[in-house]
Parts: structure tokens; C-alpha cells; sequence
């Protein structure tokens, strides 16, 4: 969904940690219409100009660590 689209952004640091977490634990997304969609998912892109960016890159991370998924940074 495009970011400028009413809904795109999640604001809510839990919401957005715990789709992070079944991103990286489950391999899964929840599409816009609630259906449940498998993903491959390499990486976690959290875009920076988004309102809040640092509380919710700290939730994500510290859920991620709590599932049990370690985070680490890209390498070249």
C-alpha cells in the first residue's frame, strides 16, 4: 500500500513490533484486507522519517530479541 494511502502507517510501537516479530518468526504479513500472506522476509526496513521512527525501532528491536531473533546490521 502506499505510504501517502489513509491507514499505510502504523503508528503504534506494540503493533508495529509484533508485525515485526511474525514477519521474522512466522514468514508472514496481514494484507490490508486481513487475509494472512506468506513472505520470505530477509530484512526489516523502518523508514526513518516516519513519525516516532526511534521508539519504534527500539520496540521492534527489543521484540525481536525477546522472540528470540537476533538483529544485526547489513554487511557490504
Amino acid at each position: 500500500m502506499p505510504r501517502r494511502e489513509p491507514g499505510a502507517l502504523v503508528h503504534d510501537p506494540a503493533e508495529v513490533a509484533a508485525r515485526a516479530v511474525r514477519m521474522a518468526v512466522e514468514g508472514t504479513v496481514v494484507a490490508v484486507d486481513g487475509s494472512t500472506v506468506p513472505a520470505a522476509v530477509g530484512s526489516i526496513c523502518l523508514h526513518g522519517d516516519t513519525p516516532g521512527a526511534v521508539e519504534l525501532a527500539r520496540a521492534v528491536r527489543a521484540a525481536l530479541t525477546d522472540a528470540g531473533v537476533t538483529p544485526a546490521p547489513f554487511t557490504g
